[in-house]
């Protein structure tokens, strides 16, 4: 196992390893193997596609996933603050629009290839979020930020199985990083403010620094972290890659020039996967290759879905004055349940037995969430912890149940 808590000392990009599955850096150049430092970029095809060029930003702050102009997995950005963070208006200042274009233009030099992004009548979609919780409240959560950032989002409905939520966060971790991607699956975070572990005021990240335009240079910007964790939450770099980093999972260890290097040597070049070795466009057979994944605009048919995404239902909602005549049937198919508290307050979650008795009761943490294994049929009671008021009646279905108590 990975300590669930660990930080990637680099000297010019500062991140964090933030579970047992994911790890955060940065990349630069210097002296590393396999030739990746002197390998130059995959020259794109002559018609290569325009990506966001010339797509137009929504002015108008939307605090919803608006709808989809086009189906099928895409990047989704957001703009979210704590509490108390001062509002930038990234989202409708074009800012993180922007940003997107340097970094989809890279990966066309890199690719010759775009990858697919949320947009909303023909413009590119950035959600708004503010958070209920301080800065220093995120940060000291017994989760990582981005964890909770991600049980946020659930209660919020920005957890579309087929979205990589790329989320400019106007807050900090509470190791100072200034990127991160809670897991395989996870947002792909930019943490813009930076904090010491303990104390200190908050400042601007000190390692990178916003676009002036379209046209910027990707290396050093908040474009190129984007594009880091958003390979993460792809499952980039796998660990069957020749060159990857196993003390510092999903990172390749010695080339220095590629974006997903851990080292940071450098930061003079970014190349993706140069060799067309490691994970993009190689030949190892049975190791996940991003150029497979169904998030590029030009994905064939029965490309790679998102990694380590699930589809949850909704349980059968009972009305909370019919319990006392409601009782579990625990005949049916084995499902999975999740169960979320995304209030400041605990929650009991009481199963019902086949007389309709509360049984011992699972209790969820103010922003905390429990998983198990039930039966389809089977009854859960949500009540806050503290009244005993009841906060909703559950009747368990087929597949995968979510229940999310929030405000």
């Amino acid at each position: 196992m990975i300590p669930q808590r660990s930080l990637e000392n680099i000297a010019l990009m500062t991140v964090a390893c933030l579970t047992v599955i994911a790890a955060c850096g940065g990349s630069g150049s210097g002296n590393g193997g396999n030739g990746g430092n002197n390998m130059p970029p995959v020259v794109p095809p002559v018609a290569a596609p325009s990506c966001l060029a010339d797509v137009p930003f929504i002015h108008d702050r939307s605090l919803v996933d608006r709808v989809d102009d086009v189906s099928g997995p895409k990047l989704h950005l957001v703009y979210a603050l704590p509490a108390d963070a001062a509002d930038a208006e990234l989202d409708i200042n074009g800012q993180i629009q922007t940003e997107m274009e340097v970094a989809l233009r890279w990966l066309r030099e890199q690719t010759g290839r775009c990858m697919r992004v949320d947009t909303f009548d023909d413009a590119v979609d950035v959600t708004f979020v503010r958070f209920s919780r301080t800065n220093q409240q995120m940060r000291t959560d017994p989760d990582f930020v981005d964890q909770t950032v991600a049980l946020e989002f659930e209660a919020l409905g920005l957890d579309d199985p087929e979205k990589v939520y790329v989320v400019y966060y106007g807050g900090s971790t509470d190791n100072g990083g200034c990127g991160g991607a809670a897991a395989i699956g996870g947002p792909a975070m930019q943490y813009l403010v930076n904090q010491n572990v303990t104390d200190g005021p908050l400042t601007s990240c000190p390692f990178f620094t916003f676009v002036a335009g379209p046209d910027a240079n990707f290396r050093g910007s908040w474009a190129a972290v984007a594009v880091h964790e958003a390979f993460h939450s792809l499952g980039m770099v796998p660990t069957c890659a020749p060159d990857h980093d196993d003390q510092h999972p999903l990172h390749l260890e010695t080339i220095s020039s590629d974006l997903m290097a851990f080292d940071g040597t450098g930061f003079s070049t970014y190349t993706l996967d140069a060799n067309r070795s490691e994970y993009y466009g190689h030949s190892n057979i049975g190791c996940p290759d991003l150029s497979a994944s169904a998030i590029w605009e030009d994905a064939a048919v029965g490309a790679d879905p998102l990694p380590l995404r699930t589809t949850y239902t909704s349980p059968q909602p009972i009305s909370c004055a019919d319990e006392s005549v409601t009782q579990s049937n625990s005949g049916g198919a084995a499902v999975s349940i999740r169960l979320v508290n995304a209030t400041e307050a605990p929650v009991n979650f009481y199963e019902l037995d086949s007389l309709g008795i509360r049984l011992s009761p699972l209790t969820a943490n103010p922003f905390s969430a429990l998983e198990r294994t039930a039966n389809q049929g089977e009854v859960f009671v949500a009540t806050d912890a503290n009244s005993g008021e009841c906060l909703g009646l559950y009747e368990l279905v087929a597949g995968s149940n979510r229940i999310v108590i929030a405000d």
